[in-house]
């Protein structure tokens, strides 16, 4: 994909300012090939191409409105979700629960929601415990190379979705958002994404069979908040670390040494799940992030994420994530005097 550079020529004044600035913890916006405009943890920036809130504490049973006022087209924008564990001993930067999850009546995780052009909303559920701090970053990518557009599907639909782009699925990233179209709902959202079971009712949407030419969207028989879907497909540069696909056994943190360095908050993290059983589901997002259902337990999730390592667990009873996969690229702000420059 192309790299995109910005070159802000300054002078001797403006030299000493942005030394003050980069100790200050501040940084240039650019390079959005291959992920966000990344910034330093708890420190919230505004540019023309990208947006981050921080680390920001954030209260149970509570949807928080965060303006990041990109403009443009929502359409066009990429969002990323962290949670942070703040216990000591603790689950640290997770996704854990990330869409909702909710067992023997308690509902934790977190989700975002009702993205306009100016704000975006992030909503922890009533009884989590590892999402004390929140960060959402909402970005202006590359374009993808294939867009589904905004496609209506019915509950208990499985769609299959034409791309055909061929090549090597391992080579490509795959973003799927919901949109409640009703008046007064949530609007754009990852409500329930991967799946969400509570007093017999499944909610919400996920992606899987993941081929080189169709992908496949579910949702579920009583979801209300995805009677529209859109799928995105990138193929963005090689990521700075890949742990190849990787068996994980249940009931299992399994932990995977990537040993990058540097600032965790500049990494962006995709991991992937695949089914291998004989007709399964194949490369997929079903259940990401936790789900239960009568007493038993499916889904995975990564967390525990730091310069040198991260945990994927795979929960006691899953059995489409016999397989997982995670990538990491890393941004990094480069200074160049007389010039300042974010890239490669």
């Amino acid at each position: 994909m192309n790299e995109r550079r910005m070159y802000i020529w300054i002078t001797v004044g403006g030299l000493a300012l942005m030394a003050l600035l980069l100790l200050a913890g501040s940084a240039v916006a650019g390079d959005r090939a291959a992920g966000p405009d990344v910034y330093p943890d708890a420190v919230a920036f505004q540019t023309t191409s990208g947006w981050s809130s921080g680390w920001v504490d954030i209260a149970t049973d509570t949807a928080t409105t965060f303006p990041h006022d990109l403009g443009g087209d929502p359409d066009d924008y990429a969002v990323e979700l962290w949670l942070r564990d703040t216990a000591t001993g603790g689950k640290g930067i997770n996704s854990w629960g990330i869409g909702g999850f909710e067992a023997g009546g308690n509902f934790r995780g977190a989700h975002w929601q009702n993205l306009t052009d100016t704000t975006i909303e992030v909503f922890r559920h009533s009884d989590d415990v590892f999402a004390d701090q929140v960060r959402v970053r909402v970005w202006i990518p590359d374009p993808p190379v294939w867009d589904s557009d905004w496609v209506s599907i019915a509950t208990d639909e499985l769609r299959s979705l034409t791309h055909s782009l061929g090549g090597d699925v391992d080579d490509y990233v795959v973003g799927l958002w919901l949109k409640d179209t009703t008046p007064d709902g949530i609007g754009i959202n990852t409500r329930c994404y991967g799946g969400l079971e509570a007093d017999g009712q499944r909610r919400g949407a996920a992606w899987q069979d993941l081929t080189n030419t169709t992908i496949d969207v579910l949702r579920y028989p009583n979801d209300d908040w995805a009677n529209q879907v859109r799928v995105r497909i990138f193929v963005p540069d090689p990521p700075d670390w890949d742990s190849g696909w990787a068996t994980v056994a249940t009931d299992t943190a399994q932990i995977f040494t990537h040993n990058l360095g540097g600032n965790p908050g500049l990494y962006l993290v995709r991991a992937w799940q695949r089914d291998t059983s004989q007709g399964g589901i194949g490369i997929n997002h079903r259940f990401v992030g936790g789900f239960e259902a009568g007493g038993s337990f499916f889904g995975a999730n990564w967390e525990n994420l730091t310069d040198t390592t991260i945990n994927f667990f795979r929960r006691p009873n899953d059995g489409v994530a016999d397989q997982v996969r995670v990538r990491i690229w890393v941004r990094e702000y480069k200074v160049h005097l007389p010039l300042v420059l974010k890239g490669y």
